[in-house]
């Protein structure tokens, strides 16, 4: 269960206490089911990025054994802030949900990394798939207002999304979000 008295996630990270080490806090983070947004949000400065999309990949792999989720994390994508971060993982996960709904695939993966882009501190992340791509006209219709809700997130943050794939290929989402200097 959660640390003592505590009723949900955040609430159990925090009273974990800034003594204990991140691996507690991280212990304690991945028990249970997968987490509502609303209560990722806090943690998102606690805990960076790795960890909550390791949330966010981790319920996809025992719910759907036949695809090979994968996650590949290169490169300082800690203190981000919870902007980026927040974005970054609805991204992931609409891409997953996608990818399970209609793909078709034996193979997702999700790469996040630190970039230059066009000379500009950057995080890439891509999310690929093998499956069939988005020949199918009822894939197509059902994931315009994902696709458009994750291009509405990355240009929120002057950043970019890139959509590669076809018949057979499977789909490629990639995000570029260039990231400001605090």
């Amino acid at each position: 269960g959660l640390v003592e008295g505590a009723t949900d996630l955040a609430t159990a990270v925090f009273r974990a206490g800034d003594a204990e080490t991140s691996d507690h806090r991280v212990r304690v983070y991945r028990q249970g089911p997968p987490i509502p947004i609303a209560d990722l949000v806090p943690l998102f400065d606690h805990l960076g990025l790795r960890d909550p999309l390791e949330e966010a990949v981790g319920p996809w792999r025992g719910m759907h054994p036949e695809i090979d989720f994968r996650l590949a994390v290169d490169g300082e994508v800690e203190g981000l802030g919870e902007r980026v971060n927040i974005t970054v993982y609805r991204i992931v996960q609409e891409c997953l949900n996608n990818i399970v709904k209609h793909a078709a695939a034996s193979t997702a993966e999700v790469s996040v990394s630190r970039v230059d882009e066009d000379g500009r501190d950057s995080l890439r992340v891509t999310v690929r798939d093998n499956g069939r791509g988005l020949v199918d006209p009822a894939a197509v219709r059902a994931t315009r207002f994902g696709m458009l809700g994750m291009r509405e997130r990355a240009e929120a943050l002057g950043g970019r999304l890139e959509v590669a794939g076809g018949e057979g290929g499977g789909l490629s989402v990639g995000v570029v979000i260039p990231l400001v200097e605090s």
